[in-house]
């Protein structure tokens, strides 16, 4: 979907939804990432074989076939978020282990590094749904279904309130919301 205003959202026209369906389990959690004139959608199947696609598009209408950026994860790793730090490319994702883990890379399709277990001071009820945003020198998280915001100066050390931001009326599947999405505003 695409918005101009942040609070109508359509499908653009000529696209066709969705960009890519799963053969078995499913895609899970996408992040978008903009960079040098090309959005970049990122998604996991973390139910059945553990992998990380990603897709490109110049438009938003006509995306390129999803291609293997991660293979052979553990079970349960999931939410894929991505931000860009100078040249590199930091993925962040949680897992059913509830810790936070980084990995870097200079190109979005890989090769991704092993990866770096964060310490989370705020200590989230769960580590997936995740978002990662870096503005102002400073990293920023949003734990979805814990509903907390941390900071962190390195992206590795991650510090923040441990009140939820909301606590708004639940859905039946999920503790509050499922995936937020943190936007820089001025």
């Amino acid at each position: 979907l695409a918005s101009a205003d942040g609070d109508t959202w359509v499908v653009p026209d000529g696209l066709t939804n969705p960009i890519a369906t799963p053969v078995g389990g499913t895609f899970a959690d996408p992040d978008l990432i903009y960079d040098d004139g090309t959005m970049y959608c990122i998604w996991g199947n973390w139910t059945t074989t553990n992998k990380f696609y990603i897709s490109s598009s110049t438009d938003g209408v006509t995306w390129s076939a999803k291609q293997i950026i991660l293979d052979n994860l553990p079970v349960g790793i999931a939410s894929p978020t991505i931000v860009k730090v100078g040249s590199t490319f930091y993925m962040y994702t949680g897992s059913n282990s509830n810790d936070l883990v980084r990995r870097g890379a200079t190109n979005l399709a890989g090769p991704w590094s092993d990866p770096t277990t964060c310490y989370v001071y705020m200590k989230p009820t769960t580590i997936k749904h995740i978002d990662v945003i870096y503005a102002d020198g400073r990293y920023y998280i949003y734990f979805g279904e814990s509903a907390l915001v941390g900071v962190s100066d390195d992206g590795l050390n991650w510090e923040g309130k441990t009140e939820p931001m909301y606590t708004g009326v639940k859905p039946a599947w999920s503790a509050t919301m499922y995936r937020g999405s943190l936007v820089r505003t001025a």
